[in-house]
């Protein structure tokens, strides 16, 4: 038995890297105590730790509190006993070394603490071993609202803090849990979100999919979109089970002692605006969706293409063009199980935007033809090209009835 178990570790050693770090993705995710996988070798150790702190997934708000305030902990510890550490290093060999331990459980479920000689994490300069480049927050159930997202802001700003910036600039931020109604305090959903910059942000419901539930409350939704102002690498937005404000919708946006401070949405419209702003967007999915502002998302679909400055001839001549950079701009919005109000009365579908672009288009020069009428057939054809209204979840019984459509004109 022995043998054979020094045969397969030695088999796993001889694996390229690029495949073990593709068996080690899989299964430390998986693991319910990832630490135990780290702790087979010096290889597994590395290229584990690179994938779980690159990618860092959170299934409850104490492993955010923990992760923030255990390295930081951690580090303030390690200076202290950077000097102790040197004069005992034969000791603190067999023994977990202060400072140098990497607790997985506060990245992936419930692991261990491995020995500092085995799992050296970081230095006290850093506290990470690795710069995350995507983080997941899955939290099950009815837990949600601003007080889980006051972990968040600790998680943010302490990574940011590692990497020696004041945004952090993420690959991806996934988030699948709940906010809700009665949060007393929705605008720490903007004021965690602000600190990041992500490329891709999915923000989806914890309940099953056949499941029509809300998610994404009116309060939060207006947060969110706050919180994209600052979001100028954000290419990719996916939303699911989202309401949005309606027209004349109170929305807490903050407290003076005891007392909230509101404020009214002049119209729905007023909360999606952010969206103008994010000149790098390309793709937007909008899923199980309730009092959908079709006016936004036709105006964000109308947008000009973006102008930029093309040089050509040869350097230095000052010779240069305006053109127009047909690539740049949304290029896909996908309305999947998105209704004009309630689940029980009607689904958008095409021609609800094709109305709506009509009297968009009167106000935008992009789309008037020479002779100074609307171009009607470029309008038609840009919305025709963005947007997708479909069907994916049918009601048992009642609400509007997709009859087997999947695409919804």
């Amino acid at each position: 038995m022995e043998t054979r178990g020094v045969a397969a570790m030695s088999s796993f050693s001889d694996l390229p890297a690029e495949l073990t770090t593709d068996i080690l993705a899989a299964a430390i995710p998986q693991h319910p105590s990832p630490g135990y996988i780290l702790a087979v070798n010096r290889c597994f150790n590395d290229i584990g730790q690179f994938i779980i702190y690159t990618s860092l997934r959170f299934k409850s708000e104490s492993q955010l509190v923990k992760f923030a305030l255990k390295r930081r902990f951690r580090s303030h510890r390690s200076r202290g006993h950077h000097a102790h550490h040197h004069k005992h290093h034969h000791h603190h060999h067999r023994h977990k070394t202060e400072g140098q331990e990497v607790d997985c459980d506060c990245a992936v479920g419930a692991g261990i603490t491995l020995p500092g000689r085995l799992g050296t994490a970081c230095d006290a300069k850093n506290r990470l071993p690795h710069f995350p480049r995507s983080i997941s927050v899955r939290i099950p159930g009815g837990q949600g609202g601003g007080i889980l997202f006051e972990g968040m802001k600790q998680v943010f700003q302490f990574c940011a803090e590692v990497v020696g910036v004041d945004i952090l600039t993420l690959d991806n931020l996934e988030l699948c849990l709940n906010s809700h109604t009665s949060d007393p305090a929705p605008w720490r959903i903007a004021e965690a979100l602000s600190l990041v910059n992500p490329r891709k942000f999915m923000w989806t419901g914890p309940d099953p999919p056949h499941h029509f539930s809300i998610a994404i409350v009116a309060s939060a939704t207006y947060h969110l979109f706050q919180s994209m102002k600052s979001w100028s690498n954000l290419q990719s937005l996916t939303l699911t089970n989202i309401s949005f404000p309606s027209s004349g919708a109170f929305v807490p946006v903050g407290s003076s002692g005891a007392h909230l401070t509101f404020c009214i949405l002049a119209n729905a419209d007023e909360a999606l605006s952010p969206l103008e702003a994010l000149t790098n967007l390309r793709s937007v999915y909008i899923g199980k969706a309730t009092v959908v502002p079709i006016r936004s998302i036709v105006k964000f679909a109308l947008a000009q293409p973006k102008t930029k400055l093309v040089t050509c001839g040869r350097k230095g001549a000052g010779i240069s063009y305006h053109g127009r950079d047909v690539e740049a701009g949304i290029q896909e919005i996908r309305l999947v199980d998105a209704y004009k109000e309630s689940i029980w009365q009607e689904r958008i579908r095409r021609r609800d935007l094709e109305t709506i672009a009509m009297e968009v288009a009167s106000s935008d020069s992009w789309y008037h033809a020479p002779s100074g009428e609307i171009d009607s057939d470029r309008v038609l054809r840009r919305i025709r090209e963005i947007v997708a209204c479909e069907a994916l979840t049918e009601r048992i019984m009642g609400g509007d009835r997709a009859e087997g459509m999947t695409t919804l004109i």
